[in-house]
């Protein structure tokens, strides 16, 4: 029985929906910010301008540039909205777990003394969730292997 259940999973079902097309950039509005990865560079960000069948054209340093369609191996679109508290929620508690074993480690210390090893390490956390929250992005094109 559990090798039905493995062989059924491992059936491809049809095109993937995780692997979008080529005709997706299209459909982007200019000045989108989006993050594109080439077969001879690095991924790097740039803002959209347009693109056709054969080409992405994009304004990366004020400079617009085209990029042939085979020479592109994936595009990221930033997707609007932040993150930023989500993050701040699990910094305060990376925070809290930090402080109380700190806290936990004090010998001798009254719970005032655990107090202040523990808001300070809860603040610290959350600050640096929040400050290092990072951009969401999602994967509006990839070249097939």
């Amino acid at each position: 029985m559990h090798a039905l259940i493995l062989f059924c999973c491992l059936i491809p079902t049809g095109p993937s929906l995780s692997v979008p097309q080529w005709q997706a950039l299209t459909s982007l509005p200019p000045g989108t910010e989006i993050r594109i990865e080439t077969a001879s560079l690095w991924p790097f960000r740039a803002e959209m301008v347009g693109a056709s069948d054969g080409a992405l054209i994009v304004r990366q340093g004020g400079h617009v540039r085209n990029y042939a369609h085979g020479e592109v191996v994936r595009v990221d679109r930033r997707v609007p909205g932040s993150n930023r508290g989500r993050h701040a929620n699990l910094g305060l508690l990376a925070g809290l777990g930090v402080g109380l074993v700190r806290a936990a480690l004090c010998d001798g210390c009254s719970a005032f003394g655990m107090g202040l090893v523990v808001v300070p390490s809860m603040a610290v956390g959350g600050v640096a969730g929040a400050v290092r929250s990072p951009a969401s992005w999602a994967t509006i094109y990839r070249r097939g292997k």
